[in-house]
């Protein structure tokens, strides 16, 4: 299923990203933006959630945002992260988009469980269902059920750990007896 996002027309002859002022409160984004900033750098997971709570993001018990961690400054409130989820390293979160002629906006809903591997790029609409797992470096442009990855993402296969261990140990083996 595609994206789930609200498309609005740039408000006027320039591109989107132009008339942001117009768009958000440009205090309230400043205000964002030194928040994210600063639990992007907190070595505590406790304080990173507390620092993203109190600007609107949706964060269940025990979830574990790791150093570096981005989300978006415009509206962190269209984002929701369930119980027990680990937020890898270096990952973006993003609620909207600036095109040329229109800019949209979506939430992002993680669900319970999951894991979302380091340098990952989450974009505006999509949903990670519970116990789904995002393997690193991927670009999550679409709703998520399971075991995903790449760029853009698409379903892995869960055994593909196992059968490259086994690879593994199978040239080891080879080496070996050589």
């Amino acid at each position: 299923m595609g994206r789930k996002l609200e498309i609005y027309p740039s408000k006027g002859e320039h591109n989107s990203l132009w008339y942001w002022k117009e768009i958000f409160s440009p205090y309230r984004t400043i205000y964002n933006f030194f928040i994210v900033y600063a639990a992007r750098f907190s070595p505590s997971f406790k304080l990173t959630n507390a620092l993203l709570r109190s600007i609107g993001v949706k964060i269940g018990k025990n979830v574990s945002i790791s150093l570096g961690v981005g989300v978006d400054i415009f509206r962190p409130d269209y984002i929701e992260i369930g119980d027990e989820t680990i937020i890898g390293f270096n990952t973006v979160i993003l609620t909207h988009e600036f095109l040329q002629r229109e800019y949209r906006l979506g939430r992002v809903k993680i669900g319970k469980r999951c894991v979302i591997g380091a340098n990952s790029l989450i974009l505006a609409g999509v949903e990670i269902k519970d116990d789904s797992v995002v393997a690193a470096g991927s670009l999550v442009n679409k709703d998520v059920d399971g075991f995903y990855g790449g760029v853009p993402v698409r379903k892995l296969d869960k055994n593909i750990l196992d059968k490259n261990e086994k690879k593994e140990k199978e040239l080891k083996r080879e080496i070996q007896n050589q």
